[in-house]
């Protein structure tokens, strides 16, 4: 199953609107950290079939947003690897 892994850096006071996106997406991962300049980077794994929908929904909730940042990676290998059925009811 090809996955992406997405690194989104918001300001803190928007972690919660890239929380309330995910609620119904299944990464196959999460971690959020303290990014250099203050704002929160979250990073999480996701089946390729998630990524388009999830991008989408970025885009609308945090356009005009000059601090919201986004970058989109392949993933080459996860250990362990995620299983196939988390994605069933993914967004």
């Amino acid at each position: 199953m090809p996955l992406r892994l997405v690194q989104i850096t918001v300001p803190p006071e928007r972690s919660a609107d890239v929380d309330g996106i995910l609620e119904n997406a299944v990464p196959a991962g999460r971690w959020k950290l303290t990014a250099p300049d203050g704002g929160e980077m979250i990073q999480f794994v996701v089946p390729v079939e998630q990524v388009e929908a999830l991008m989408d929904r970025f885009s609308d909730e945090f356009d005009g947003d000059e601090s919201f940042r986004v970058t989109l990676l392949a993933v080459e290998a996860a250990v362990p690897e995620p299983d196939e059925n988390d994605d069933e009811d993914g967004a």
